[in-house]
């Protein structure tokens, strides 16, 4: 079943690992985290949305069971938030001062504050709240959305 659901859920991995490795680039290359810089690349955007949309392919597509649609969105959850505790970790080990994921406000701290290897307690935190959203909005995909997934016409015999 999970490796059913890890093939099934690729294509948002994949651009979830894109998307933070943009931000990091972007935040290391030194473009100011604001006003526009943070708003380029978000990966916990990126994991919402694609719960959400995988969540509605789920039952259509997939044809996968609840079980599975709720594994999508910790699939994709887990996989986002391993990456962003990495990329923090990595920031921190090379001391990339301009990283956006050791920057200030992405760690919802005071302006300014520097918060050195304690950066990695909300990171891991998170490794066990993200999959709580990103459930739930896998299942609204399903339940809401799914009704608007075009699905291919049906060959009729003979024709």
């Amino acid at each position: 079943m999970f490796l059913k659901v890890f093939s099934f859920v690729k294509m948002p991995l994949v651009v979830i690992f894109l998307i933070a490795m943009g931000r990091f680039i972007i935040g290391i290359s030194g473009v100011p985290y604001a006003p526009r810089g943070n708003a380029m690349f978000s990966v916990v955007n990126t994991m919402l949305l694609s719960s959400l949309y995988f969540g509605a392919l789920s039952s259509p597509v997939g044809r996968f069971s609840w079980t599975e649609t709720i594994l999508i969105g910790l699939i994709i959850a887990e996989f986002a938030e391993i990456l962003i505790w990495i990329m923090t970790f990595v920031s921190l080990v090379g001391n990339l001062q301009s990283s956006y994921f050791i920057h200030w406000d992405s760690l919802n701290v005071k302006e300014g504050t520097e918060i050195g290897y304690r950066a990695l307690i909300p990171r891991t935190v998170a490794l066990f709240t993200a999959p709580i959203p990103c459930i739930l909005l896998a299942c609204l995909g399903r339940i809401v959305f799914s009704r608007f997934i075009p699905l291919p016409a049906q060959a009729s015999g003979g024709r």
